[in-house]
């Protein structure tokens, strides 16, 4: 009985140690797999990324151009309010001096 034992003991452990050895050669693919996706999404990640981050650098310098561009629109603003004002005060000059006028001649 001993050697019988000891028989079906060895079978167990050599079909335990097979077992062992598939699952190391198992684990080792899917490592080897998980590292390769990683890698993948890695470089996918970085490519997106860099597109996006040249996205923002062309929405950046728009962003400039239109702030700079309203500045001037209000510089022109202000500037052509001032004018108004001064066209309407020579308006007023003017008719004030041909009311004057009118009157000399009257």
């Amino acid at each position: 009985m001993d050697d019988e034992l000891r028989q079906q003991f060895q079978a167990l452990s050599t079909l335990v140690e097979s077992v062992k050895e598939s699952l190391e050669r198992e684990i080792d693919g899917v490592k080897v797999s998980l590292e390769r996706q990683i890698e993948s999404v890695k470089d996918s990640l970085e490519r997106q990324i860099g597109g996006l981050s040249q996205s923002v650098q062309r929405m950046e310098a728009r962003l400039d151009k239109i702030a700079a561009g309203a500045h001037y629109v209000t510089r022109l603003v202000e500037w052509s309010e001032a004018q108004d004002a001064f066209q309407r005060d020579l308006l007023r000059r003017v008719q004030v001096l041909e009311s004057r006028l009118d009157k000399i001649q009257g």
